[in-house]
């Protein structure tokens, strides 16, 4: 009997280990959002309506950041987004009957810039 108990404690420990060792192994990092064109990384605001008034002022490529985008309509008003490398902010003109976008978008190497956008 003794040794039976010896195999089942060897057993569950070795299951235990293996358990663990997948739950670390499985929290990697998501993969980042691809880079992109800034045609590519603005084709959804321009397939619904969008006009883009203000090219982001830092060079391509980019991705989209999963951060909220910020609007105005007739009023001005502004947001500020940060990530781990960068801060970025924009300043909306009040333009009267005129809703504005503004949509944060990232470097390859992690600064963040601005696309603008007016419907």
């Amino acid at each position: 009997m003794g040794n039976r108990m010896w195999i089942n404690v060897v057993v569950v420990a070795v299951l235990a280990i293996g358990l663990a060792m997948l739950t670390v192994a499985d929290r990697r990092p998501p993969e980042p959002p691809p880079l992109q064109s800034l045609d590519e990384a603005i084709g959804f605001e321009v397939a619904v309506g969008w006009q883009l008034t203000r090219s982001p002022d830092l060079p391509g490529p980019y991705r989209r950041v999963p951060v909220p985008h910020q609007t105005a309509k007739g009023q001005g008003g502004g947001a500020r987004w940060r990530n781990g490398v960068h801060e970025v902010g924009h300043k909306f003109a009040v333009r009267p009957d005129v809703e504005q976008l503004a949509v944060p978008l990232e470097t390859a190497d992690g600064r963040l810039t601005v696309a603008v956008f007016a419907r």
